[in-house]
Order: structure tokens, then sequence, then C-alpha cells
């Protein structure tokens, strides 16, 4: 007999967007970002938003909503009540980072990339190994990095520490990174 103990898988739709909208996307975010100060809660280097009067958001919300509906009927969870999406732009300089960290509130996050072709991967570490005392050969303890692309928009469960590495462009890491948490009525 064998059953499965911790399981974390990594879902990913490619292309999400058309080229008109992930252009305006980026312009209406660093219009945000002009006219709004980052949030205490950001690395160095990184600006963050939540402010979305005007942003078209609709085809975007879809998306994620599809992608999470996969993975709950992936993990066969029994919902609550509805989910709903909480997100805010990312917008990271070069030579910027995101520290390890995780959602300990959520149930899935994710990220949408607008504009991240190597300005640094997303990296996910084993909880079991963060501070690595498991033997190099013991299995699943060895991180798993995702190279993103833009227009890439990705989801997994959100006790998953994970972490940017270190954008080594000369381009601006843009992204809308998200949480999803059941909420008891309408899909928000």
């Amino acid at each position: 007999m064998r059953q499965q103990i911790l399981r974390a898988d990594l879902f990913c739709r490619k292309n999400v967007g058309t080229g008109a909208q992930m252009t305006k996307m980026i312009a209406e975010i660093q219009e945000l970002k002009s006219k709004n100060p980052a949030t205490a809660y950001t690395n160095p280097g990184c600006w963050r938003g939540n402010a979305w009067p005007d942003i078209d958001i609709i085809w975007l919300k879809d998306a994620i909503s599809n992608l999470s509906t996969e993975a709950i009927e992936f993990y066969e969870i029994k919902p609550s009540g509805n989910f709903i999406i909480n997100y805010w732009a990312n917008v990271n300089q070069p030579q910027s980072r995101n520290v390890v960290h995780n959602h300990n509130n959520a149930i899935f996050s994710g990220t949408y990339y607008l504009q991240a072709e190597s300005t640094g991967d997303l990296r996910f570490s084993n909880p079991a190994n963060l501070i690595g005392c498991c033997n190099p050969d013991s299995p699943f303890t060895h991180d798993f990095s995702f190279t993103p692309n833009d227009g890439d928009l990705v989801l997994w469960p959100s006790w998953m520490p994970h972490e940017v590495e270190t954008n080594f462009s000369n381009k601006q890491r843009i992204n809308i990174a998200f949480d999803i948490r059941y909420k008891n009525d309408k899909l928000v």
C-alpha cells in the first residue's frame, strides 16, 4: 500500500490575455504607480499597489477563476462557499527580488506575468528543507524553479514557501499577484 502524504502542484496557463490587453494593463499599472506610493509591505526595489479604480481586469479574473476551479477539482476540495480573488500589482526594479514567504491565510496563490522574461525565476522550497536539514538524497526536498514568460498565469497552494530571484535584467518585472479565499456569498 502507498498513501500520498504531501502534495503541491503548480498549475499554469500560457499566453493568457492578448497583446493589447497586456500592453494596456502595463500602462495602467505604471500610471497607478506614478500616482501612489508603495505600500509598507513590500521588498526593497518593489512597488506594490492595490488601488484599481479604472483598470480593466475582468478578463484576467475570468482566467484566474477558471484555473482556480481546475485546482479545486484536482485536489477534490469541498468549498465552504464561493471563492474571492484578492489581487495586487508588483513592479520590481532591476536588481530587486522578493524574499521567501507564503500566503498562510489563502487557499491558493498565484501570479500573472505581464513583463517577466529574464527578470528572475519563481522559486519554491519544500518547507521540510527550508533550513537545509534534509538528506540531499531524500525525495522532494529540492527547490523547484519556474521560469516565467510574458502572459503566463500560475497558481499553487498558498502554504508553499516561495520567492522571486533577483531581477538581473535591465527592465522592470511587472505582474499581478493574487490569493484565492472562500467567502460564503457570490464570487467577487
